[in-house]
């Protein structure tokens, strides 16, 4: 007959206590897993978190925005007081002011990473559509605390860590590896400025 110490012991460790420890383990494990996640712990380690601010007129009426990117997340403000924060899960890398469409108007353009999603020329990133987050290149205006949206790139198969604009429907972008390229707007949609590759066209 087992003692009261080695009784107390099997309670201790009976089977239907040792699950709800494992399965608590992994709930716990797996909420922690998800907020790194989503919070693009786990994207490459090449990527640039880069950090600016910007002031411009994104709109045309003569009154000053401010871009401000910082923590993975742009914010735009207005001389009004009205803003605009990216959502949660956008992961915005990098932000550039730029001509994009060629109306004498700077566009807003964010290289982000956001969850993927069945695309669409005019679709924001979807949350959860799937686990993964992918890059994309954003063109867009700003008025009255909310973006109008312009164009969005498909899912990029290339590494971009910059991106930068030097002349009207023009965009620079550094890849990881330190190659510049630039691409030219082609209404709507980014074309490779390269005779050998002409027909890249990042768009959905």
């Amino acid at each position: 007959m087992p003692s009261r110490a080695e009784a107390a012991e099997n309670r201790m460790f009976s089977p239907a206590l040792v699950a709800v420890v494992a399965a608590c383990i992994i709930i716990v494990a797996a909420t922690v897993g998800a907020a790194l996640w989503s919070n693009g712990a786990f994207l490459p380690r090449w990527v640039q978190w880069n950090t600016t601010t910007l002031k411009v007129d994104t709109n045309g009426n003569k009154e000053i925005e401010n871009v401000i990117l910082s923590n993975r997340h742009l914010t735009i403000i207005d001389s009004e007081g009205n803003h605009y924060v990216t959502p949660n899960d956008w992961l915005v890398s990098d932000v550039n002011i730029g001509d994009m469409v060629g109306d004498g108007t700077p566009e807003v353009v964010a290289l982000l990473w956001a969850k993927e999603n069945d695309g669409g020329t005019y679709r924001l990133p979807v949350a959860g559509f799937l686990p993964g987050f992918s890059q994309y290149i954003y063109v867009f205006n700003y008025a009255d605390g909310a973006i109008q949206p312009i164009w969005h790139s498909s899912p990029l198969d290339f590494d971009a860590v910059d991106i930068g604009s030097e002349a009207a429907r023009e965009l620079d972008v550094m890849l990881a590896d330190g190659t510049m390229t630039r691409w030219e707007w082609n209404d709507p949609g980014l074309i490779l400025d390269d005779a050998d590759n002409s027909a890249y066209v990042i768009v959905d």
